[in-house]
């Protein structure tokens, strides 16, 4: 018969296990995603948008963010890319909105977020989608 302190090892055993491969699928996803595409200017990243110039700024912090999030070059992050694949690396809005409000004193309305997020299906949502959305519903307010 197997000890309590025998099934509490292995219970961990287990759960370190379960950890590892995690991460290391959360890699090879990673390095599949940074090996696998070509970088793309702000200029093109802008132009691909087609958003007015006073719109540029947000885009780009928030496209930074999102590199950041999945410690990815942001010239990797692109408008067309699905959002299911940053969710694959890691991606969650709930991290875009703490990093938005650590780099650029923005705060998140909860409120125009949930009602916009509803709006939008998240597995077919692209990078575009979720940055017009964000800009379109004014999601994001200045602190400072």
């Amino acid at each position: 018969m197997l000890s309590a302190r025998t099934i509490v090892l292995c219970g961990v055993a287990v759960l370190a296990l379960i950890l590892i491969v995690l991460r290391l699928r959360e890699a090879l996803r990673r390095r599949a995603f940074v090996n696998n595409r070509q970088p793309m200017s702000d200029d093109e990243f802008m132009k691909a948008l087609q958003i007015p110039p006073d719109k540029h700024d947000m885009c780009t912090s928030i496209r930074n963010s999102v590199a950041k999030i999945i410690a990815s070059p942001r010239e990797l992050i692109h408008p067309d890319e699905p959002i299911s694949t940053f969710v694959g690396l890691g991606f969650t809005l709930g991290d875009l909105i703490l990093v938005m409000g650590e780099d650029l004193s923005l705060e998140i309305d909860v409120d125009k977020l949930r009602e916009t997020v509803l709006k939008h299906e998240a597995k077919s949502a692209t990078c575009k989608d979720l940055l017009m959305m964000f800009i379109e519903h004014q999601c994001f307010v200045r602190t400072e």
